[in-house]
């Protein structure tokens, strides 16, 4: 791998990461299945379970990206959305 595509790389993970309302970089369904892989794969969510979700306004779409996937994967998912801190 080459340093440019690391970098590539990198950017466009930032870009995921840190996108805000309107970015038109931002793949909704995407982030959704990376959602679903992280609640069941990393987290080990099951189905009795309930999931609180917590985003800040920097995060806001990747909150909502994990609650939908958490929707369909368990008895009780909810999204708080909190200001940013400062």
């Amino acid at each position: 791998m080459t340093k440019k595509t690391r970098t590539t790389e990198k950017t466009t993970k930032k870009k995921l990461f840190y996108s805000v309302k309107g970015n038109k970089n931002f793949d909704f369904e995407t982030t959704k299945n990376y959602g679903k892989k992280v609640l069941t794969e990393n987290l080990g969510i099951q189905k009795n379970e309930k999931v609180l979700i917590i985003a800040d306004e920097t995060t806001s779409l990747i909150g909502k990206a994990f609650l939908n996937a958490g929707k369909s994967l368990c008895k009780k998912t909810e999204l708080i959305e909190m200001k940013s801190l400062p």
